[in-house]
């Protein structure tokens, strides 16, 4: 039974951080129209989901109330942005629906990362290229392979894992 409770608290959270900013208020919902109006565009982006895929929305029209639309697309203002001077400005943060870091999102970013899945046609020179990394890597943090302890292999694999996100980090 205490399984089956933890499953429907997890569950009904993961929901619940879905839809964060999505009904809101009457001044809320003012704040926000207010902001979204002098935008040409607006991204929508969950910083906290495990794909992280960017919409850029053009907006043409926006519709007020609870939730506040845009071209048609209900929006969820904690997984909204605009971006200004460089940055991506949280809107749900902005307008005041959500604290900054409340749900682990933050009220500015300096670029909205994405993490997709690969297309078909790119994996073939994705594993080439992560092969190279892998050898590069390799030759940098190559151990001398004898008498190699547990410690050793262990330091040795975070290195190789070090060094690979880096090199994805330089990529992107």
């Amino acid at each position: 039974m205490k399984k089956f409770i933890c499953f429907l608290f997890i569950f009904y959270s993961s929901i619940a951080n879905a839809d964060i900013c999505y009904n809101i208020t009457n001044d809320i919902a003012d704040k926000a129209y207010d902001i979204i109006s002098k935008q040409k565009e607006i991204y929508k982006y969950c910083s906290t989901c495990t794909d992280r895929k960017v919409e850029k929305i053009f907006i043409k029209n926006i519709k007020k109330g609870s939730p506040i639309s845009v071209d048609n697309i209900k929006i969820d203002l904690a997984h909204t942005y605009y971006k200004k001077n460089n940055q991506y400005i949280n809107i749900g943060v902005e307008v005041q629906c959500i604290l900054d870091e409340q749900y682990n999102i933050k009220a500015t970013l300096n670029e909205l990362q994405t993490i997709s899945r690969t297309d078909e046609n790119d994996r073939v020179e994705a594993k080439k290229q992560t092969q190279e990394y892998f050898q590069t890597c390799f030759k940098t943090n190559n151990l001398n392979k004898d008498n190699l302890t547990t410690i050793d292999i262990v330091e040795r694999n975070f290195s190789y894992r070090e060094c690979i996100l880096n090199k994805i980090k330089e990529e992107i």
